[in-house]
């Protein structure tokens, strides 16, 4: 990477994941000419009105194109707080592992239900992942690990999109992940001018990242929704860090009044009872759009003024 752009890793494997490299079959990669190193970290896109989101992690099994599954266990189950990872922060779960050379389909987090809640005003409270117990969290991303490669991803938990309060008052996560390749990331970074706040934007405010060509919106729970968001800390200087991003052209701009916009199945400023009861999107608008090019390893710098 670029040295202007920062990365906060923290390794929760200690000596590191005992490889647990257990295949059903002893399959492997369809190269099986050696093995490469892999790596796998965890970063967050913010929520709002709740202070804790704790995910907890047991293993991680990667799926060759050709053989059984490899499934990389934790030496103990890791307990993580999402919201601790936001702003460009990301957390470690597996480093440097040995895992055998050749294509993989796809990858999956195993997690245990039992230990994953969130916390909001009024208390600790289960937050459900439905189907998470028997198929875990799955991305269907391929990839290619060459014979002594060092190979790592961070994959992105965007909560804004992804948790949902029903209107029996429970928590809901389905998951809107991303999975990029830590080498071929850039890094968007400013600050936003605290003159811009009230007058012409309402606070709290976000950024939002949106691939190039969609419009800005907000989250419908569609293809046109952020890929990226950040909230800004409102503390006068605003500084804010989108991290990790597939290098392209995005549109990015502020979302005023973003603590309006949830992520629940209906469309904002309807009479849908599935839309969010803690706000209406229709009280939420965008600043400053414009469009950013995010390079590999590489920091691009937008000021809102």
């Amino acid at each position: 990477m670029n040295p202007t752009t920062t990365h906060f890793h923290r390794t929760l494997l200690a000596g590191l994941v005992a490889v647990g490299l257990s295949a059903c079959g002893g399959g492997g990669g369809s190269d099986s000419g050696g093995t490469g190193s892999f790596s796998l970290s965890i970063t967050d896109a913010p929520v709002d009105d709740v202070t804790e989101v704790v995910v907890t992690f047991t293993a991680v099994t990667l799926k060759p194109a050709d053989g059984d599954a490899i499934t990389i266990t934790l030496d103990t189950p890791q307990s993580i707080n999402l919201l601790d990872y936001q702003n460009g922060a990301s957390v470690t779960l597996v480093d440097d592992e040995a895992v055998t050379a050749g294509d993989y389909a796809w990858i999956r987090l195993e997690l245990d239900q039992d230990n994953t809640y969130i916390v909001d005003g009024t208390g600790q409270h289960d937050l459900t992942i439905p189907s998470s117990a028997q198929t875990g969290l799955k991305l269907n991303n391929s990839f290619t690990l060459s014979a002594d490669q060092t190979l790592a991803y961070t994959i992105d938990f965007n909560l804004r999109q992804s948790v949902h309060l029903t209107g029996a008052g429970d928590y809901i996560m389905r998951p809107t992940l991303r999975m990029v390749k830590d080498d071929e990331a850039g890094t968007l970074a400013g600050s936003a001018d605290s003159s811009l706040f009230p007058a012409l934007c309402a606070s709290p405010a976000a950024v939002y990242v949106f691939e190039e060509g969609d419009s800005v919106d907000d989250m419908d729970g569609d293809d046109g929704d952020p890929v990226a968001t950040v909230n800004l800390p409102m503390d006068g200087v605003n500084d804010y860090t989108v991290s990790p991003l597939d290098p392209g052209v995005y549109t990015v701009a502020l979302a005023c009044g973003s603590d309006q916009d949830t992520a629940e199945d209906g469309d904002p400023g309807t009479d849908d009872d599935n839309y969010g009861e803690t706000g209406d999107a229709d009280d939420m608008s965008f600043y400053g759009e414009t469009s950013v090019t995010i390079m590999a390893g590489e920091t691009t710098t937008h000021d809102f003024n």
